[in-house]
């Protein structure tokens, strides 16, 4: 049983990833085709994390000395184990205590420690295939500046084995939690934001000091971590314990973390078992909402639309989560800017030779890639599958309900990514074209994202899917929309920058050219939604 269970749990996990569901065999063609996107954004997400965990252990190796490379294990370990959880504790959550088959299961004669596990499997190899994105550029790293003994090899990969363990337990206790939070209270979507923020506000912080660590307030980086790693040790010997069972091979120091590996993960496996059956049958109570009676003013259809999908949008936590993330990221970026100005500026100074005027494009071509990232248009049609029947039955032009998809994203989107501009500004010095194109540009790149994701989304929707989180995640309309929007943005802002250096009036001139383009271009496709768009609307299955 466990074994059939097994299979039928990598099965759907397959199906998800891949789209090779039982609805949608029959299409073959557009399956490679979505198949061929999927594969290529997931190497370039992989190749994004190596490149950035290569680049975080190449600066660790040459700031200890041969004594200190227990500290390298121990931020190798703390970092795996952190984004792990981060990455996959609300897919624990749902696997544990919300699957769509867990009602079905339990009706049928099946111990729920069998449930449990299976699910605990696919789990664990989901933490095994993050943590090597972590594991990796750290095993090649460190050799090249510190010696390795032959206990070393075998304790690194004795934690590559434990570290999955580790963060499934972590994680299916969060998650855990996460549910009994859930059963008390009437809306989780603003819990599950606010957790992932937090989440990802833990790790970004925990990123950025141990960046800023390994540079001082002068002008040079010191790349000496030994004295911290020397005053940890006497601290926190616990730490120690954990990076020199790997370092200094000390077969000792590993057999106890392993047992603390395995006692913490046989402790979450006995409590979601214990607890199974209760948290995934409890009765969710939902307080009745009485009808008061009030007045409503009359709004045009492609405003009450708009309003529609941006009440959708903000009721969905992982639509706000995957589809919003770079409006979070550009806020944040402009935060972290504004407060490490000097050092900001500092490093444009000594690199570029200028004080300002590549500020305003700098600032150009982060913000336009970050809103590169947010895909929520290219998703709206797609999660319309099960209402578009009324939207078409409905008295309103069908241009009306695309335009009103884009303009919930504009409408999203313009708060965040414009108090990022204006961080921007009040924080380096510009001349008036970057000041004036920092907020034009910006804005251009928001109207024409929302409506060519709104396009792509009504020539690619998908309409086939079980969970919501599908179409969110997992449509080939998304990744057209985010790598087309990305490669043209960071175009537009590389090219920006290298004219910054040049000649500002070749950068005003450059500027015009491309706000006008995407304007243009957004002008014909809002053109399209009236006439061929909507006849594609009113007639699409």
């Amino acid at each position: 049983m466990f074994k059939t269970l097994l299979k039928l749990q990598f099965a759907e996990i397959f199906g998800t990833m891949t789209g090779t569901g039982r609805k949608n065999r029959e299409k073959r063609s557009k399956g490679i085709l979505s198949k061929g996107l999927l594969i290529a954004l997931y190497a370039f997400l992989i190749v994004m994390f190596f490149a950035t965990f290569f680049g975080v252990f190449l600066m660790l190796a040459v700031s200890l000395d041969s004594d200190s490379g227990w500290f390298y294990f121990t931020v190798m370990t703390a970092i795996a184990v952190l984004m792990c959880v981060l990455m996959s504790v609300f897919s624990t959550y749902t696997q544990l205590f919300v699957s769509r088959d867990n009602e079905l299961l339990l009706s049928m004669p099946i111990p729920p420690r069998f449930i449990v596990a299976s699910r605990m499997v696919s789990l664990l190899i989901f933490n095994f295939a993050l943590s090597l994105t972590v594991l990796i550029p750290a095993a090649v790293v460190y050799p090249i500046f510190h010696k390795v003994s032959i206990l070393a090899v075998v304790g690194f990969a004795v934690y590559a084995l434990l570290i999955p363990f580790v963060s499934l337990a972590v994680s299916s206790l969060l998650a855990y939690l996460f549910a009994l939070l859930v059963s008390l209270i009437k809306n989780k979507t603003p819990l599950k934001v606010i957790l992932t923020l937090i989440g990802l506000g833990v790790y970004f912080a925990v990123y950025f000091s141990f960046m800023g660590s390994v540079t001082d307030e002068g002008e040079e980086m010191t790349l000496d971590l030994s004295p911290t790693a020397r005053a940890l040790r006497a601290s926190a010997p616990v730490l120690y314990v954990i990076g020199a069972a790997v370092s200094e091979g000390k077969i000792l120091y590993l057999l106890a973390v392993m047992l603390v590996c395995a006692l913490a993960f046989l402790l979450a496996l006995w409590l979601i078992s214990k607890s199974f059956i209760r948290m995934t049958t409890v009765k969710r109570t939902v307080k009745k909402k009485e009808y008061v009676e009030k007045s409503q003013s009359a709004r045009s259809p492609l405003l009450s639309l708009t309003l529609k999908d941006t009440r959708l949008f903000f009721s969905n936590a992982t639509y706000i989560v995957n589809s919003a993330i770079g409006f979070v990221l550009a806020v944040v970026a402009a935060v972290a800017a504004l407060a490490n100005r000097a050092k900001v500026m500092e490093f444009v100074g000594i690199g570029f030779g200028i004080t300002d005027g590549i500020f305003g494009a700098a600032a150009v071509m982060i913000v336009g890639f970050l809103i590169s990232m947010s895909t929520i248009s290219s998703v709206s049609l797609s999660l319309e599958a099960k209402t578009l029947w009324q939207l078409q039955a409905m008295p309103i032009h069908p241009g009306s309900i695309l335009m009103a998809k884009a303009l919930s994203q504009m409408l999203i989107s313009a708060p965040p990514i414009l108090l990022s501009v204006l961080l921007f500004n009040i924080a380096f010095p510009m001349d008036i074209v970057g000041r004036i194109f920092s907020f034009v540009m910006p804005i251009a790149m928001i109207i024409f994202s929302s409506v060519f994701g709104s396009l792509i989304n009504l020539w690619l929707p998908k309409f086939d899917w079980v969970s919501e989180t599908v179409a969110i995640k997992q449509s080939m309309s998304v990744m057209i929309t985010m790598f087309a929007t990305m490669i043209a943005f960071f175009a537009i802002g590389l090219v920006g920058v290298i004219l910054s250096l040049i000649s500002t009036l070749f950068l005003a001139v450059f500027y015009i050219l491309a706000s006008l383009l995407l304007l243009g271009v957004s002008a014909i496709i809002i053109r399209y939604f009236y006439r061929g768009g909507a006849y594609r609307l009113a007639f699409i299955n």
